[in-house]
């Protein structure tokens, strides 16, 4: 069973909050929820959240509409210092 996975230009994610009682999925459309995901352990583990991390720059990527590769660049730098403050533990 996948924790994490990309999904169609989103981010799916089993919610770890709700096991074992449920099993919840999460669909993540940009990296703010993602960050958001990883901040309140709706997936937990440093692998599941390093593979987390990793795609919500993916999907940063993907969704972008700048107009260069700098201002890319800018963008991604922006996501992924936002994913990094989101560390949970």
């Amino acid at each position: 069973m996948r924790t994490v996975w990309w999904d169609e230009g989103r981010v799916r994610l089993i919610n770890q909050q709700r096991l074992p009682g449920a099993l919840v999925y999460v669909t993540c459309e940009d990296y703010h929820r993602v960050a958001t995901a990883i901040t309140t352990m709706e997936i937990r583990g440093a692998p599941a959240i390093g593979v987390a991390a990793a795609l919500a720059l993916a999907l940063a990527a993907h969704h972008s509409t700048a107009p260069s590769r700098v201002a890319l660049l800018a963008e991604l730098t922006a996501a992924a210092a936002a994913l990094k403050g989101t560390r949970p533990t």
